[in-house]
């Protein structure tokens, strides 16, 4: 029937630099998508009309020294609420019958480093998790875990191993865990039955090494460089990582593994996840 599909409607958002770069969410009638400039909109699913618009006032200074532009690449609804992350390094749950927020909570100093939120959450079992930018930043990059009533932390993930991971923290050379990148820029997948999220993490900094063949032992980041450009999954309700898979040890590429689509498939009696990464 693809030859009888026409436009039911068009929605023009407004302030659109770089374009609409998020998947829109629908469900019991209403579709929910964000912006640039970390807006949230909300439409009759059916019609196009607005139901109503969340633009939250942003650090002009931190957005115009975002070297990514002002984009947002997504949102989550749950609990009454829809959650956008902002490019000044807050996440606010916005109420969804209102359009007005419910919480406003700053967990990035992005004034001190640069970046922000661009990416879209995950809503799960009351959790929000959402991870910051971090690749190409001289910090070590974070997933948050937020309660969704109320916008309170219950858990932070470091991408960039360090003193509460020992053993992990061995696979950074020298003190270059404290500067390593990461993050996880984009939604992950929820696993309902082991109640984990899968989420890919980001590119370390540097981006590219120049240890060559001798990336273990020289170089700005001496080893794997655990967790950056892997999968983790962790429990939705501590933070706690269940496992990982660094699917690009050491990264030199800037290949990093922020995708954020998983693909759950039951084969030959084994359950297993599917990402698709940007190493092919």
């Amino acid at each position: 029937n693809v030859g009888k599909l026409r436009p039911a409607w068009i929605h023009l958002p407004g302030r659109t630099t770089r374009g609409v770069q998020s998947t829109p969410i629908v469900m019991d009638g209403s579709l929910w998508y964000s912006t640039p400039y970390s807006r949230v909109h909300k439409l009759d699913a059916a019609t196009g009309e607005r139901m109503w618009v969340y633009t939250p006032e942003l650090n002009e200074m931190v957005v115009k020294r975002q070297t990514h532009g002002p984009y947002s690449r997504g949102m989550c609804v749950g609990d009454g609420k829809a959650y956008i992350g902002t490019l000044d390094g807050r996440v606010i749950g916005v109420n969804d019958g209102s359009g007005k927020a419910d919480w406003d909570v700053p967990l990035v100093d992005s004034v001190k480093d640069t970046i922000g939120f661009t990416g879209g959450c995950t809503y799960a079992n009351g959790t929000v998790v959402i991870g910051q930018q971090a690749g190409e930043w001289p910090i070590r990059g974070r997933i948050f875990g937020l309660d969704g009533r109320t916008g309170s932390t219950k858990w932070t993930f470091y991408t960039v191993a360090g003193p509460e991971d020992p053993e992990a923290q061995k696979t950074w050379g020298g003190d270059s865990w404290k500067y390593g990148g990461g993050g996880g820029w984009q939604p992950g997948g929820y696993d309902a039955e082991n109640k984990q999220v899968f989420w890919g993490t980001g590119n370390p900094n540097p981006l590219y090494d120049w240890g060559a063949e001798n990336w273990m032992t020289t170089g700005a980041r001496p080893g794997v460089n655990l967790y950056v450009t892997s999968t983790v999954a962790l429990d939705i309700n501590t933070g706690k990582l269940n496992w990982y898979y660094q699917e690009v040890p050491h990264d030199p590429y800037d290949w990093d593994s922020s995708v954020g689509e998983y693909l759950m498939i039951d084969k030959g009696g084994k359950k297993l996840v599917a990402h698709p990464s940007k190493n092919g």
